[in-house]
């Protein structure tokens, strides 16, 4: 009797343990609450939690894309295949990762099936790549993403927040912020990740908010709001 007692203890341990909470999402990817969600993930692990597999599904339950992360002491990083799907459950993207890095093959779909995008990969380094148009027929590579850019790079990005900066360094430091850009370039959604102090942190907001637009990043050529990371490091002035 007590060898069933410990079996089912066990057993509803188990479950409990593999019960996963839905962690609901809004349009930039940001956590919030089942009423304010446009998708929702549910994340499983291995048994030595070693490695994360994420699900993501929209608010019909409808499954968006599937990849693992792998869980190291140096970091988590990409690992194994990662797919995207349709919202009719046809494969829109898959790939493959090892150690962070695209490893093997990628191809991508166009909505009917046919095949858009088949690149090879080997850490990260792009061996070969064709793309195809919705008829089969070769067409000229581009990139299945990019990144957003600031007109004339990063170094005229931070010249203007130089130039622009009003508020004298008070104290020395990094501030990190996120933002997004828009799919016309234009900025939104800025947050300060970690600031220095109130003045400095609303300084470099409103310098941002008053960058000309950027040129948005893409996806398979189509304009995308895009989530972009920048660190403005902030000098003493006496």
């Amino acid at each position: 009797m007590l060898k069933k007692i410990l079996s089912l203890a066990m057993l509803l341990s188990v479950l409990c343990a593999s019960a996963q909470e839905r962690v609901y999402k809004d349009r930039n990817n940001k956590a919030t609450t089942a009423d304010l969600a446009e998708s929702y993930e549910i994340s499983t692990f291995n048994n030595d939690k070693t490695l994360q597999t994420i699900r993501t599904f929209r608010m019909d339950n409808s499954l968006i894309s599937e990849s693992s992360l792998a869980i190291r002491e140096d970091g988590v990083m990409p690992q194994g295949k990662a797919t995207l799907y349709n919202p009719d459950g046809s494969v829109a993207w898959f790939a493959n990762y090892a150690n962070g890095n695209l490893d093997g093959e990628s191809k991508t779909f166009w909505p009917g099936g046919a095949l858009k995008r088949d690149e090879t990969y080997s850490a990260g380094k792009m061996l070969s790549g064709t793309c195809y148009d919705v008829n089969g027929e070769e067409i000229p590579y581009f990139p299945r993403e990019k990144r957003p850019e600031y007109p004339g790079g990063m170094t005229e990005a931070y010249k203007f927040i130089a130039n622009n900066f009003q508020v004298r360094g008070t104290k020395s430091g990094t501030i990190y912020l996120t933002f997004v850009v828009e799919k016309d370039g234009s900025v939104a959604d800025i947050e300060i990740k970690k600031g220095v102090g109130k003045r400095l942190d609303q300084e470099a907001v409103r310098v941002l908010k008053s960058m000309p637009k950027w040129i948005p990043g893409t996806q398979e050529g189509v304009a995308v709001r895009t989530s972009f990371a920048l660190p403005i490091k902030i000098a003493e002035q006496p």
